[in-house]
């Protein structure tokens, strides 16, 4: 009699993010675009191009919220996760600068992608 281990897993219950196509499973929210003619953008679709943005600051303590513009090196997508509060978000490096950061994806609007590749 064949006998099962215990501590094998099987294929499905192995977590994947891609399907059999090679399709990403999760949603990731979009980025908004300033062009009415784009609804949004797949963040995805952003990494390695260089894009121009703006980003949303919120308010902190007297200092009102603004918005300030800049343009990026996409370099990354970091996928968040909800039930640790953990948003989706860019990994950028900034135009004359020398650090990248991640910004969470809910704070920037696409002005223009300058460059395709």
């Amino acid at each position: 009699m064949a006998s099962i281990n215990s501590t094998q897993t099987t294929a499905a219950q192995v977590l994947r993010p891609f399907d059999a196509a090679g399709q990403f499973l999760f949603q990731s929210e979009k980025i908004s675009c300033s062009d009415a003619s784009k609804a949004s953008f797949d963040p995805l679709n952003l990494v390695g191009k260089l894009v121009s943005f703006h980003q949303y600051i919120p308010a902190f303590d007297e200092e009102p919220s603004s918005v300030c513009r800049f343009d990026a090196l996409v370099l990354g997508f970091s996928l968040g996760i909800s039930t640790y509060n953990l948003k989706d978000s860019l990994y950028l490096w900034q135009v004359g600068y020398d650090y990248r950061e991640f910004v969470d994806v809910s704070l920037l609007t696409v002005v223009s992608v300058l460059s395709v590749d």
